[in-house]
């Protein structure tokens, strides 16, 4: 007999350290850098209390699907809804047209539950540009969502048989979404290739390698009930206290030197172990775990609104740069004291006028849900506005700052990446799935080879006069110039085995090397790492040009201009030195059919750098290319081959 489960102050801890471990994560990822091992434990306390709350109303025959899927509903939309209004507030006065628009298509997934594969589709969780994403957070909470809508469905199946075989069944999901974490199911699983575009993606964001946790959650829930008298549980509960201390230090210990994927497993099994215990916990009445259980209490608003009110500061930050708008100063301790009071003070106000208000509503009437309907129109209204207006871009109309949308590219709305076949051209890993650009004219093939710099330069070949002759083929990779042994590029992987089948052929290389030159200790190993690309590329009578590192402004030209009314004049001696090494490296290389190309002259003289024409901003950001620049930077790339 499966009986009800009543409040506990351990899982409110337990929620209260998820929740608060998440917020650090966010707040600055290189000191908290495991903190996102709160989602986790989120998952299996999901499994847990979901689980026993479908289960009790089978065992009294209680259960209704429909009574079950309005309890999930109003307590998740009313509040998520809230939030979305909250972050269209916040995107209106964020002037930068590229997240505006990215936020607000993730914000309308999110209403889907379908937020983890948009997501998915554009950002990598762990990049940097992922501190400025108002709403990444909502891809854990369509992961639960999609949980939700199965597992019902699962345990009334389930239910028909006896406790030993749906514990048996229930470690097969285990085993199976274990299983589902492997390269190969992954790369032989073809629509999982079409949603989640690389592994890395498919991994954090995909709820077939997540099911696992929830099942966790669910047989907690079963020896809870069925073990309680255990001698064994019995004598575990001794230790109990000490379990939550564990938990501490697995996700904010840096010096316990293991795996991700084990930590991940340490941490989901203290959570489990605290679950089975079931609250025989000796805690004393302090300060700290009265914090953490009124954490617990609101940690879905609190979840909802920090990410929020975080990439705010940044996005709103004087000018946006490539540092300081990715970190907040903990040095400020009085900054950092406003920045947490905030957090919790806009949380608990939505926690008590729409969170718990709705959550205590029994039945469905047009009367007690009129503000829901209210915030709900609003928030889909301003939506479509920023959707319709290219960002809002109505606010900032001196120069032509965001993509020509040409009927014959396609880019990922927001940015400057190619999509074919409904998903970006970023991040392909073979030659089946590289996306190429063909005419029925052209005769030769240039292969465009580096990281998302040079990703969003592609769009700048796709005209019909370089078409008429040449079929262009994007081989990049997010954050990562393509180089050997790195980036998941090295003898045997998929990408070198492609790369290796191509003769008489066009290389263009390029990406941020001097980040290379700035991981590597021994700068030796990126002059080897190039050379052996380099000879790789050259050896089928294929010619290799390697674009020298371009130019960057290092902020938002846009941003900074609409908030300080002028434009910025880069210093050339600043840029110059910090390119200086890779320069010395490329000057060593003495290889057949190789040629470096250098355009720092079509930004900058001897003293300054300009990234505007009259009429267009050459950047979308600090870094990637409008379809303008693409465009300016291209046309002198493919003179420079013909005239080669």
């Amino acid at each position: 007999m499966i009986e009800r489960i009543s409040f506990r102050n351990d899982i409110q801890i337990l929620r209260g350290i998820a929740v608060i471990s998440v917020i650090l994560f966010h707040l600055d990822k290189n000191i908290f850098k495991f903190g996102y091992l709160g989602v986790d434990i989120f998952f299996v306390i999901s499994g847990f209390v979901i689980s026993n709350l479908v289960y009790s109303k089978l065992a009294d025959k209680t259960f209704s699907l429909s009574n079950f899927f309005f309890m999930r509903f109003k307590r998740i939309v009313p509040a998520l809804i809230s939030y979305l209004l909250f972050v269209q507030i916040l995107l209106y006065f964020n002037v930068d047209h590229q997240n505006v628009i990215q936020n607000t298509k993730t914000s309308l997934y999110s209403l889907l539950f379908l937020a983890n594969v948009h997501l998915s589709q554009y950002l990598e969780y762990f990049n940097d540009d992922s501190s400025k994403n108002i709403v990444i957070n909502l891809w854990s909470l369509s992961v639960e969502e999609q949980f939700y809508l199965v597992f019902p469905f699962v345990a009334i199946f389930f239910s028909k048989f006896k406790f030993k075989k749906q514990l048996l069944l229930y470690s097969l999901i285990i085993f199976s979404s274990f299983f589902s974490m492997t390269y190969n199911f992954y790369d032989n699983v073809s629509f999982l290739k079409n949603i989640f575009l690389n592994y890395q993606n498919y991994l954090f964001y995909s709820p077939f390698t997540r099911v696992w946790e929830f099942i966790l959650g669910v047989l907690a829930m079963f020896i809870n009930n069925l073990y309680l008298e255990n001698k064994l549980i019995t004598n575990l509960k001794k230790f109990g206290s000490f379990l939550f201390l564990i938990l501490i230090a697995t996700i904010y210990s840096d010096f316990i030197h293991i795996n991700e994927l084990l930590r991940m497993g340490v941490a989901n099994f203290i959570t489990f172990m605290i679950l089975i215990l079931n609250n025989q916990f000796k805690f004393k009445s302090n300060l700290f775990i009265f914090f953490l259980i009124f954490s617990g209490n609101i940690s879905y608003s609190l979840y909802l609104f920090h990410q929020g009110i975080l990439s705010g500061i940044r996005n709103h930050s004087k000018f946006t740069t490539t540092d300081s708008s990715l970190y907040i100063d903990l040095k400020e301790p009085s900054f950092l004291i406003v920045i947490v009071l905030a957090i919790y003070l806009i949380s608990y106000l939505n926690y008590l006028l729409i969170e718990n208000k709705y959550r205590k509503i029994q039945n469905f009437s047009f009367n007690s849900f009129k503000i829901f309907f209210v915030l709900s129109f609003l928030t889909i209204t301003f939506s479509l506005i920023a959707l319709n207006t290219n960002g809002y871009s109505f606010r900032h109309t001196d120069l032509k700052s965001f993509n020509q949308q040409n009927s014959n590219i396609q880019f990922l709305n927001g940015t400057n990446y190619l999509t074919q076949d409904g998903s970006q051209c970023l991040n392909r890993t073979n030659l089946n799935s590289f996306c190429s650009f063909e005419s029925k004219n052209s005769t030769k093939e240039i292969y465009i080879v580096g990281d998302s710099m040079i990703s969003s330069l592609v769009g700048g070949f796709l005209d019909e006069s370089v078409q008429s002759e040449y079929s262009i083929i994007e081989v990049t990779k997010g954050g990562c110039p393509l180089l050997l042994n790195t980036c998941d590029f090295y003898k045997g992987s998929q990408r070198y085995n492609s790369l290796n089948e191509i003769e008489n052929s066009v290389f263009i290389l390029g990406g941020r090397y001097q980040k290379q030159i700035n991981l590597n200790s021994e700068k030796i190993t990126l002059e080897n790492n190039l050379k052996e690309t380099i000879q790789l590329l050259t050896k089928k009578k294929n010619r290799v040009y390697l674009v020298s590192p371009l130019p960057e402004p290092g902020i938002n030209e846009r941003m900074y201009y609409f908030k300080n009314k002028k434009y910025l004049n880069h210093d050339y001696n600043q840029w110059k030195a910090s390119v200086f090494e890779f320069e010395q490296i490329t000057k060593k290389l003495d290889i057949d059919n190789f040629t470096v190309i250098n355009l720092e002259y079509l930004f900058c003289n001897n003293e300054v750098c300009n990234f505007k024409s009259n009429d267009h901003y050459y950047f979308l950001d600090h870094v990637h290319f409008t379809y303008f620049g693409s465009k300016y930077v291209a046309t002198e790339i493919i003179k420079l081959i013909e005239e080669n």
